[in-house]
């Protein structure tokens, strides 16, 4: 990969490593800024961010690449997150529940 330098001058430099690690970072910040709470409906996570936001939110989890998470459905404010059974949503509402503290 090219990039530019400190002292402003191209050189190549391995992998993009840094590049998902700030990508994650970013996801995990819009995140928490949008969402505002969280509950569970048996495998469901249902998701309630600030108006317009909730595209984003998905948008953020599928980021994540979570194991057990199978895929979402956005509505303006709200989000239902579908895990792969109860456990796993009640744990990664467990999860959310600590990020937007």
């Amino acid at each position: 990969m090219k990039e530019l330098s400190p002292r402003g001058v191209y050189r190549y430099c391995a992998g993009s490593t840094s590049q998902e690690r700030d990508y994650s970072s970013r996801l995990k910040t819009i995140f928490r800024e949008c969402v505002t709470s969280s509950d569970v409906a048996r495998n469901l996570v249902v998701l309630r961010t600030l108006p317009g936001l909730a595209g984003a939110a998905c948008a953020a989890i599928d980021g994540m690449a979570l194991r057990s998470y199978l895929g979402s459905v956005a509505g303006d404010d709200t989000a239902f997150l579908a895990m792969s059974d109860d456990l796993a949503a009640m744990r990664l509402n467990e999860e959310i529940a600590q990020m937007i503290r």
